[in-house]
């Protein structure tokens, strides 16, 4: 019923984050139950939804340490240890190989840079457990020790105090793939703590009454409705996003391209230098093509074998009707990348034949 669990509910990219979670509770309630085995099985499925399931069996460790002795669990333990192992490093080696991955060797951030950083992103989840109306879709983070001296200062409050430290332990423990050393592109993201706070439940329920339950229950709810408001659109949520996080680009670029090209315009243009083709776009899209061509000019001087460039100038050549230049960028595109869709389509439009894609170029730009 939190509001920060809204993302990984309303945002359709965050489905795998949901299977991940179904099938790990469902291996943790087979495993309470005394299956053990099928809970490997459940657990195997929450490894196929999403990667992030390797750390349940070092979760499931840390509970099982904590309320049993029994050494015949270890074996499925072990198992799921084993499965996690295997899917956990087929993860890692896809996301190497592929670009623009975002994650691993495919990450633009250092491990190290990363891990820093992880300590101010794990103490904002908890700042807005307690403070929703700090959710963010692209939080600005600031990285600084000083997360980390929160979360130590955190977790030796709890070894001290706290009945069962263990369920802090757990919820780390679930922040582990996505919050330590393997580095992310994005540092911080909401849906990363669906699956860990079913451990923050696990330690305060025992300590509610029912009245208190009804209460947070409705309070939390009436939270996440209005939350759920702000995913409605893609205008909502960018508008909400960039008022959080005027200084960061994402947010400023997404709400440029769902709103009309006007308001796009004035978006960008303080940031002309550093976006000058999506402030291209927004030119052509407002009617406007003289401008955009000499942005589009600028960046392919910038960049002269860049076929999205030459493309782009096309386009704007196209549009103020100069159609034999334009046509000459759109082929000179192809020359470089002859699959490169946007100037094969845009040549066909023009009465153009694009060539025949070659199996040496990348389709994906």
């Amino acid at each position: 019923l939190h509001p920060i669990q809204t993302e990984a509910i309303a945002y359709v990219f965050a489905r795998s984050t949901l299977l991940m979670a179904l099938f790990s509770l469902l291996a943790l309630d087979f495993w309470t139950r005394g299956r053990h085995w099928i809970a490997v099985l459940a657990h195997g499925a929450a490894l196929l939804a999403k990667e992030e399931a390797v750390a349940f069996p070092l979760a499931l460790s840390v509970l099982q340490l904590a309320i049993s002795r029994d050494h015949r669990a270890w074996k499925p333990i072990g198992a799921m240890f084993l499965a996690s192992l295997a899917l956990g490093l087929r993860g890692l080696l896809i996301a190497s190989a592929t670009t623009g991955a975002g994650a691993a060797a495919g990450s633009t951030v250092r491990p190290l840079d990363y891990l820093y950083a992880q300590g101010d992103s794990i103490s904002a989840y908890f700042v807005k457990l307690v403070l929703p109306w700090t959710l963010n879709f692209d939080a600005d983070l600031h990285p600084s020790w000083c997360g980390w001296i929160f979360l130590g200062a955190v977790l030796l409050a709890a070894a001290k105090y706290a009945p069962r430290p263990y369920w802090l332990l757990m919820l780390l423990a679930f922040l582990a793939p996505s919050s330590s050393i393997l580095p992310l592109d994005d540092l911080h993201a909401e849906r990363r703590f669906y699956l860990p706070l079913l451990a923050l439940a696990g330690a305060l329920a025992p300590k509610l009454n029912v009245r208190a339950v009804w209460f947070l229950a409705t309070l939390l709810a009436i939270l996440s409705f209005q939350r759920a408001q702000v995913f409605r659109t893609e205008e909502t949520l960018w508008r909400d996003t960039f008022a959080k996080s005027p200084q960061k680009m994402r947010p400023r670029l997404q709400l440029a391209r769902a709103v009309t090209p006007a308001e796009a315009i004035a978006l960008l243009e303080p940031v002309r230098t550093q976006a000058p083709s999506e402030l291209a776009r927004s030119y052509l899209d407002a009617q406007r093509p003289a401008e955009a061509l000499t942005l589009f000019g600028e960046v392919l001087a910038r960049e002269p074998r860049s076929p999205s460039a030459i493309t782009n100038r096309g386009v704007a050549l196209a549009a103020l009707g100069q159609t034999d230049a334009a046509r000459a960028d759109f082929e000179r595109a192809l020359s470089i990348d002859s699959c490169f869709s946007s100037a094969r389509d845009n040549l066909a439009r023009l009465g153009g034949t694009p060539p025949p894609c070659r199996a040496t170029s990348s389709p994906l730009r």
